[in-house]
């Protein structure tokens, strides 16, 4: 059974959920909330997917830049990038205004799967670096770091590969035809061979080829935090088997130099908060950390007794913490490399987690639907977990359910979803919870990327888009959520409009 058609059968049902002195978390004000009820939203358009191009249609990634001003899509085997402006209260009841900007186009040969725009400098964001797959080999994937400045995504969008490829078709049959080597060859016999086919395959993967020894592309791919300090460099996973890091300069695309130790595939990587370091955790059972300058290496952290997966930094850089396939989750001291501690409580898999924005508390989910938060002080549960499970009728063969994307706003306020893609919040400041519901036709492949915030910046004048959750700014206002062809924006709490909060309150601590 696959994961699609588990979730035609899944009947969710609370097991347990957030509460506040042994109360039940009451709702924020208009929740649960259901598609439809969105302030605004891209629509992305409803053709059919390119069959070049397997899950185009579906498939999407979104990032913002740090000051907001910009907001990238993929959409196939493009990256569409819009400009973003906060009208006054009066303009259409404050709305953000959405506009398409530039389309970089074709620049993987087959569908983009990630894009993170540079730091913003002075006001200006002049780089966006994107992964994607060859649609020939979805297994071979390259990077790309793409100029912002002038009309750069004139990339090959396959039509000239393909024109090349029927020119080669066309002299190849001919002299097929002409000597058959004593065979008499038909032209229905030869168009049923693919030969056109087979040469735009020979073809890209030779453009590919120049491309990167040319040092245009890098084979391999990115992930979020992916930028140094200065936006000079960025964090690189090379082509299989990913044993190593590579910090890869954005002028010229140059190797700087490698993080080289673990022996097994790096599943995280990532800038501490503060720059200093680089945290990387392996299937090798290790949680390594780098130094960021220069990438001589600081710790090994050990424990594990099973792969260990996704990590995260808390906002003051002094704690990194890992999920590992044991079902536990641990907490070292990034100075001294002591483990802190070891949270328990799961029969899975954890894979997800983040800090609170004061450092105090961490969040982790996991296979099976469970999510549990821990106090980083004394080591204990606080009391507060979630836990989904089956409604009577409903599939309970497989455990495909998983807490994915976990998450804080700068302002506190826990976010994450579930693969079968349904978004929930809790705020234990207020003992409030949120729920977004997606529609009947939102499939477990309709929605990929969905815990994107905008924020209100603690030094701008313009509300800005949280990409980087949990840090800097104080009050987070908005959820952008995929559904099918749609991006969906909504208020975090109430899905009323900015009046509510006053742009004189923008950098005014609440």
């Amino acid at each position: 059974m696959s994961s699609q058609e588990y979730f035609a059968k899944f009947r969710p049902e609370l097991q347990h959920g957030f509460e506040i002195d042994g109360k039940p978390a009451s709702w924020f004000p208009g929740h649960p909330k259901q598609w439809g009820t969105e302030l605004t939203r891209i629509d992305l358009g409803t053709q059919k997917e390119p069959p070049e191009y397997p899950g185009a249609s579906t498939h999407h990634h979104l990032s913002t830049s740090d000051d907001g001003c910009l907001l990238s899509v993929t959409v196939g085997p493009d990256i569409h990038v819009y400009t973003v402006d906060y009208p006054s209260d009066s303009e259409d009841e404050g709305k953000p205004q959405i506009q398409l900007r530039q389309i970089l186009r074709s620049g993987h040969g087959g569908r983009v799967g990630f894009a993170e725009f540079g730091l913003t400098i002075d006001g200006v964001t002049r780089v966006l670096v994107s992964s994607g797959s060859n649609r020939f080999d979805s297994r071979l994937s390259t990077a790309r770091v793409w100029s912002l400045d002038g009309d750069e995504g004139k990339h090959d969008d396959g039509s000239i590969t393909r024109s090349a490829a029927e020119a080669a078709t066309r002299v190849a049959s001919n002299l097929l035809l002409q000597n058959g080597a004593g065979t008499r060859l038909s032209q229905d016999a030869l168009d049923g061979q693919n030969i056109a086919q087979s040469f735009e395959k020979v073809l890209h993967s030779a453009q590919l080829r120049i491309e990167v020894d040319s040092g245009i592309v890098l084979q391999g791919h990115v992930k979020h935090r992916a930028f140094n300090r200065d936006g000079s460099s960025f964090l690189f996973f090379p082509e299989e088997p990913h044993h190593h890091i590579s910090v890869i300069a954005v002028d010229g695309l140059r190797e700087r130099f490698r993080l080289e130790g673990h022996t097994g595939n790096i599943m995280w990587a990532a800038f501490s908060p503060d720059y200093e370091v680089i945290g990387t955790s392996s299937w090798d059972k290790t949680v390594r950390v780098w130094n960021a300058t220069n990438g001589e290496p600081i710790h090994v952290l050990t424990g594990a007794a099973n792969q260990s997966w996704s990590g995260a930094f808390s906002p003051d850089s002094k704690l990194i913490a890992a999920g590992a396939g044991d079902g536990r989750v641990r907490i070292w001291n990034v100075k001294t490399g002591e483990l802190l501690h070891t949270f328990e409580g799961y029969n899975s898999w954890v894979r997800s987690l983040a800090f609170s924005p004061d450092s105090q508390t961490l969040a982790a989910g996991s296979r099976n639907a469970c999510l549990q938060i821990f106090n980083v002080s004394t080591g204990k549960l606080l009391q507060q977990w979630w836990q989904m499970g089956v409604a009577e009728g409903g599939e309970r063969r497989f455990h495909f359910l998983e807490v994915q994307n976990v998450s804080y706003t700068s302002r506190g306020l826990l976010l994450f979803k579930t693969n079968d893609n349904r978004v929930y919040m809790f705020d234990a400041g207020t003992g409030q919870k949120g729920h977004f519901e997606h529609g009947q036709d939102v499939s477990p492949n309709h929605l990929m990327e969905i815990l994107q915030f905008l924020r209100m910046g603690s030094t701008s004048s313009q509300p800005t888009l949280m990409t980087q959750f949990g840090f800097g700014g104080w009050i987070d206002f908005w959820i952008y959520l995929f559904s099918s062809y749609k991006l969906q924006f909504y208020h975090l709490f109430s899905c009323e409009h900015l009046s509510h909060f006053p742009r004189s309150q923008v950098g005014q601590k609440p």
